[in-house]
């Protein structure tokens, strides 16, 4: 009879193990199905990011190329540097310095030919840098347009600048400086700097002493024999001038259209591009 009853209440604890054994793998399972439901949709998330960002990487390095033929082009009309102030080429430093402070530019018939006559010269030199930038472009991989996808507003315009500035001023050098020679410019800019005797030095009373030679060391001697002053030593050479404020304005008007490239963009996405760049990534 006790034995009986032993097995009896044995078995009634096998019973009741059973269910509880089933609540436990049914709380298991509960518990663990919406964490699998949220790490998928995240990685799917990520991935669906992912590739609407390298969709848009590729077209933004396309828009580029044609925000270069359109910029290259608008600067290669008449008036194209000239008319436009973020690219207009300024008289060469101090001589444009000393005609702001005696006139108004226009008053000085010389002063303004030679304005006409460097952005001029601009103007016509300018088309040569299109197939220069535009190459530089194809050499731009995916990963780096997505790095410049997600940098400023001018990232893509910096870069193209860093590879192709010193290229773009050598090509174009010679084509400025034959342009100026035909036009004679050089002449015109002589008779300016003849007209305004510019002071670049300091007047007697002005003049320091100069130490003797053996008490200047060498570690001072560099900083005394410093190179021309731009804001005081006319430049002598207008030709490279003109070329290089040429390839700069020409990187200013591309950095202002890669800026209306950008916000096309984020029309376009309706704002999801902006909302990526916020979102952390998950990890």
């Amino acid at each position: 009879m006790h034995m009986h009853k032993h097995g009896h209440k044995h078995l009634h604890v096998r019973r009741n193990l059973v269910p509880l054994s089933a609540a436990l793998a049914a709380l298991l399972l509960t518990a663990c199905v919406p964490v699998g439901i949220d790490t998928l949709q995240q990685d799917l998330t990520r991935a669906a990011q992912e590739q609407l960002k390298k969709t848009l990487a590729s077209h933004y390095t396309r828009e580029l190329g044609k925000g270069v033929t359109t910029v290259v082009g608008g600067l290669a009309k008449s008036g194209g540097y000239l008319d436009n102030p973020i690219a207009r080429i300024l008289l060469p430093p101090p001589l444009g310095f000393a005609l702001g402070v005696a006139r108004d530019l226009n008053a000085d018939p010389q002063a303004k030919l030679l304005s006409v006559l460097m952005n001029q010269a601009a103007e016509h030199a300018i088309p040569g840098a299109a197939p220069i930038i535009q190459a530089a472009l194809t050499q731009i991989t995916p990963t780096e347009a997505l790095q410049l996808l997600d940098g400023d507003k001018t990232a893509g315009t910096e870069l193209l600048k860093d590879r192709t500035a010193t290229i773009l001023q050598a090509a174009l050098a010679p084509v400025v400086t034959a342009r100026l020679a035909t036009s004679g410019a050089p002449r015109v800019y002589k008779e300016l700097l003849e007209a305004y005797p510019l002071q670049t030095t300091a007047t007697p009373a002005e003049v320091p002493v100069a130490p003797t030679e053996p008490a200047i060391g060498p570690a001072i001697k560099p900083a005394i024999e410093s190179g021309p002053d731009p804001v005081t030593d006319p430049v002598t050479d207008l030709g490279a001038y003109v070329t290089q404020q040429a390839v700069a304005g020409m990187f200013n008007a591309l950095g202002e259209q890669e800026s209306f490239i950008r916000n096309n963009l984020g029309s376009m996405t309706g704002g999801v591009l902006q909302g990526m760049e916020k979102t952390p990534e998950v990890k």
